[in-house]
C-alpha cells in the first residue's frame, strides 16, 4: 500500500536501496522478540538485511502499532532490554548483527553523517510519503475535514470492540 511505498521512497531519498522483504514471518513461538531481526513480507530491507521493523498488537480494547528505523549505533544493543538468559542473548546478538542493520550501515556512512541525522531522515520520510501518496504534507493543526474523518473512524472502527478484537 501507500504507507510501505512512502517508507521505501523516504529511505530511497537518503540514498539507500530499500526493498520489500522476500518471504514472511508467521506468528508463534519462533518469531523473534526483536522487531527488526527477521523481515516480513511488508517490511523494508537493505540488501538481505532488515532495515525497518514494525509490529501490531490488539489487546484489551486497544491497538498498538509500532515501527522502528534504527538510524545509527550498535543494533545489537536492542538485546540488552530483553529479559533473556546470557546464552540466548549471545545467540540473538550474533543473529541480529547478520540479519538487520541501521540506516547508517545501509548507506555505508558514519553514524555522525548528516545523511542519518534525525531531522534529515524525518524530512526524507515526509517527502517520500508525499510522493507515494500524491499528497503535499505540511505541519499544522488538523483541518475540519480531518477532525470529522477521525471522529467517523473512532465511531465506525477504532471505538468498536469487534473491530479492535479482530486478528
Amino acid at each position: 500500500g501507500g504507507g510501505g511505498e512512502g517508507l521505501r521512497a523516504g529511505v530511497g531519498r537518503r540514498g539507500g536501496a530499500a526493498g520489500g522483504a522476500a518471504g514472511g514471518v508467521g506468528g508463534g513461538p519462533d518469531v523473534s522478540a526483536v522487531c527488526v531481526e527477521v523481515p516480513s513480507a511488508y517490511e523494508i530491507t537493505a540488501g538481505t538485511r532488515k532495515l525497518m521493523g514494525s509490529a501490531q498488537s490488539r489487546r484489551a480494547g486497544y491497538v498498538l502499532q509500532h515501527g522502528s528505523l534504527p538510524l545509527v549505533g550498535d543494533i545489537t544493543r536492542l538485546i540488552d532490554v530483553l529479559a533473556l538468559d546470557a546464552e540466548t542473548a549471545t545467540r540473538l546478538r550474533a543473529e541480529l548483527s547478520e540479519r538487520a542493520c541501521t540506516l547508517a550501515q545501509a548507506l555505508a556512512v558514519p553514524d555522525d553523517s548528516e545523511q542519518v541525522a534525525f531531522e534529515t531522515v524525518a524530512a526524507a520520510m515526509q517527502a517520500g510519503f508525499g510522493e507515494a501518496l500524491r499528497l503535499t504534507l505540511a505541519p499544522g493543526p488538523l483541518t475540519p475535514g480531518e477532525v470529522r474523518r477521525s471522529a467517523e473512524l473512532i465511531r465506525t472502527q477504532f471505538g468498536s470492540d469487534s473491530w479492535n478484537r479482530q486478528k
